[in-house]
């Protein structure tokens, strides 16, 4: 007789209330996602794991559709522990796929970063403090297929099995050095990531590795194609990567082929290539080859705030003192303050320890600890060596 599996595989709103129904008498809850970011244009959460240790759920998005905002409630209660690995990209990706916000988080990849130790992989972590081995076959799979066989679901699942107890031991160990409270503000930080708004950029083709071996028309082609290629891409719900590859467009672009018989015969252009795209890459090569040259680089759009070269050498100064201040601790830098961190109070700018501790990031304890040597610096009075 064949064993049932570690979990329960959920794609109904039956399925979804025993969900419900565990997470609400549980304190903790491990969580995990598998996106199709390798497959698709539109990225999505495929599957979405989770352990209580005593019950596991492998939840499939793609069966309950909006039937998946009933676990909104259970994410954005800070009384229900979340506990993820490396979770920035999982904030990101549940915000982005069914809006929920995440309060409670536990991060054991931060958590293992806080103590210094050598490898922060999950599967690096269980084999140390478990001594098992974590599958890794379907790092690339495409998650979004159905129907999902028994070792990909497997596969899923592994990637929760070990989360609570590896919290616990990680967690005691950031008590035991005093180390909790920071690591807690990263948690916080952690919970507030939001997902960054999709951008194409047309001028992207200029860091085309090979795109700098062309003349005028070669570049003006180039763009063309990009754009095209963009376009085709977000149509066909396909990663632009898989519509054609990069290095197959600088050959199109060097060569500037006019008819089907001239863009067969380049490398790379496959007859999959000529049969779904010949009519866009020979209009794409059309329209550079009549404009001649490329336009120039449009205004890139802000992005991090622009720092006064006064900003710039406190940030500077921050930096070395916190390599100063980390070793004397005998900690990585992170513990001492998050890049992020830093930016925030150079431009937050901070008079008193109360407004020190208030910038995102910093906190109470940090204040504590360095506040007086962090406001010297800001003011120029300190050295980073003090």
């Amino acid at each position: 007789m064949t064993e049932p599996p570690p979990y329960l595989y959920v794609a109904d709103p039956a399925g979804l209330r025993l969900v419900l129904s565990e997470l609400g008498r549980v304190p903790a809850v491990a969580v995990d996602t598998e996106s199709d970011s390798m497959h698709s244009y539109h990225e999505k959460v495929c599957l979405l794991q989770l352990s209580t240790g005593d019950a596991s759920f492998i939840v499939d998005p793609l069966a309950l559709g909006p039937e998946m905002g009933a676990l909104a409630a259970r994410f954005a209660d800070p009384g229900l522990r979340k506990v993820f690995h490396g979770a920035d990209y999982d904030v990101v990706s549940l915000k982005r796929s069914f809006g929920f916000r995440i309060r409670g988080l536990f991060d054991t990849m931060v958590a293992a970063q806080f103590l210094a130790l050598p490898h922060l992989g999950l599967a690096d972590l269980v084999s140390a403090e478990f001594g098992d081995v974590l599958d890794k076959r379907f790092t690339k799979m495409d998650w979004a297929r159905r129907p999902l066989g028994e070792s990909e679901l497997f596969y899923s699942y592994l990637d929760v099995k070990y989360l609570l107890p590896l919290a616990e031991r990680l967690e005691r160990r950031l008590v035991e050095r005093d180390l909790l409270d920071e690591a807690v503000i990263e948690f916080l930080r952690l919970e507030e990531r939001e997902p960054a708004e999709r951008e194409f950029d047309p001028d992207s083709y200029r860091r085309i590795r090979g795109s700098r071996d062309l003349d005028d028309r070669g570049l003006s082609v180039l763009r063309e194609l990009v754009v095209g290629r963009e376009r085709e891409a977000r149509r066909i719900d396909r990663p632009s990567f898989k519509v054609l590859a990069a290095d197959t467009m600088v050959r199109i672009a060097a060569g500037a082929p006019r008819t089907e018989g001239e863009l067969a015969r380049i490398k790379g252009v496959t007859p999959y290539v000529m049969r779904k795209l010949a009519r866009l890459i020979l209009d794409a090569v059309a329209r550079g080859i009549d404009r001649g040259r490329p336009p120039p680089p449009g205004k890139k759009k802000a992005g991090s705030p622009r720092l006064s070269p006064r900003q710039q050498r406190q940030m500077e100064r921050i930096k070395e003192w916190r390599k100063v201040a980390a070793a004397e601790r005998g900690v990585p830098t992170v513990v001492v303050l998050g890049n992020l961190a830093v930016l925030d109070i150079v431009i937050a700018s901070p008079r008193s320890l109360d407004d020190l501790a208030a910038v995102p990031g910093v906190g109470e304890k940090r204040a504590r600890l360095h506040g007086p040597a962090i406001l010297d610096l800001l003011a120029g009075r300190g050295r980073p060596e003090e």
